[in-house]
């Protein structure tokens, strides 16, 4: 049978964002916009950094998915709720 498609190594991470604080005060909601640009830079530079396993704001959606699939086969995809399914659709699909 002719190979149709084929998957290597195929991994895709999702970085998650952080929680912003509230305040309870005006004074708190004072301080926080003059420190907001200062702490808005740090974030950014933070985004460019990438620790792998240990960073905990970054969610695997795929990790090293492997397969292929002959002419004639059938593929089904199935999982749990935010197991990567249809992200994994998406790469298939050439959408991501």
């Amino acid at each position: 049978m002719k190979e149709v498609i084929r998957v290597e190594n195929l991994s895709k991470a999702y970085r998650v964002g952080s929680k912003e604080q509230s305040h309870d005060t005006l004074f708190g909601q004072i301080i926080d916009i003059v420190k907001s640009p200062i702490r808005n830079l740090r974030n950014l530079r933070s985004l460019t950094r990438f620790n792998g396993e240990d960073d905990s704001s970054v969610h695997w959606a795929l990790k090293d998915i492997n397969f292929s699939e002959q002419k004639g086969e059938v593929l089904g995809i199935i999982g749990h709720n935010g197991a990567g399914e249809s992200t994994f659709l998406k790469f298939l699909s050439y959408v991501t």
